[in-house]
């Protein structure tokens, strides 16, 4: 009966945890952590999820001390792996992040965020088609709003404009108001060329979550965007990503024959980049964000 008791408790002050992380009461949750470690001081589990709350604060080097005592004691807590996992790939070690998700699919092959992980890794490397299978597999196993959005993204980049937005329609009627699905619809919508919608969607984004670095960027390069001269000299990138050896043929045929072309054309493009990074910066933060360097 007392292990009954011990395990109820437990479960409360985990919910608890949980709940206090994704209010980001950081402190808070380590407070209820530092509690489970001392009425479970050898439970891998708790030290798995001080690894987690230490992550989330941006504590890497602490996550990871907590995730490595986690899997000393349990060479197969969960936590543990997704802390090494994210730590990693935050890290931009991106070789060793596809590294633990072959691992970790190993042990946890019903897990669809680990498709998602191995979606986001083959991304990084332009394997469109391999993310949209790997993104297939984490909807097959989950329906989640975040799966959605990052298939839609992906759909957007293979130019499968119907399918996208049909994924984007679901992801928003299921969470309009995660900041994560919005990153992603948004990315979506500015693939497809609609700069407006990506707007509104990264403008959500951003009051949701005002102080998530990784968003306000993202957002000030979507209101750049909206600026069509800044667009037009965008369109031969576009067209590089897609047809990539076809335009770098075009590109040294026209820098050997249209070198003046070339060079008034590097000199519009930082023009418009700077003007349209100005009126940005204005638009934002007022006329004393104008020399503002960083967002």
């Amino acid at each position: 009966m007392e292990n009954v008791y011990d395990g109820i408790q437990m479960y409360k002050q985990v919910e608890k945890i949980n709940h206090l992380l994704q209010w980001r009461r950081y402190d808070e949750a380590l407070q209820e952590a530092g509690e489970l470690l001392r009425e479970y001081p050898e439970n891998a589990f708790v030290f798995g999820i001080t690894s987690m709350i230490h992550r989330a604060k941006g504590n890497e080097e602490q996550a990871l001390y907590w995730a490595n005592e986690a899997l000393a004691r349990d060479p197969e807590q969960e936590d543990a792996w997704c802390t090494l996992l994210f730590v990693a790939y935050n890290k931009g070690e991106y070789k060793e992040a596809q590294r633990l998700v072959f691992e970790m699919l190993r042990m946890f092959p019903e897990e669809s965020y680990l498709y998602r992980m191995k979606s986001q890794c083959e991304l990084r490397e332009g394997r469109f088609e391999e993310a949209r299978s790997s993104l297939e597999l984490a909807l097959s196993i989950e329906t989640s709003a975040i799966n959605l959005a990052m298939y839609s993204y992906v759909m957007a980049l293979l130019g499968h404009e119907s399918a996208s937005i049909q994924a984007e329609n679901s992801a928003m009627r299921m969470e309009p108001e995660n900041d994560q699905v919005l990153l992603q619809v948004a990315w979506a919508a500015d693939k497809r060329g609609d700069h407006k919608k990506a707007s509104e969607y990264m403008n959500a984004a951003v009051r949701l979550d005002p102080d998530n670095e990784q968003i306000r960027k993202e957002y000030l390069d979507m209101l750049q965007k909206s600026y069509w001269f800044y667009r037009v000299l965008l369109y031969p990138g576009a067209l590089f990503a897609k047809y990539r050896w076809q335009a770098l043929v075009i590109w040294l045929l026209c820098a050997v024959v249209f070198n003046q072309l070339i060079v008034l054309f590097i000199v519009l493009y930082i023009l418009s980049y700077w003007t349209s990074k100005a009126l940005v910066n204005v638009k934002v933060y007022g006329w004393g964000g104008i020399w503002r360097r960083k967002s």
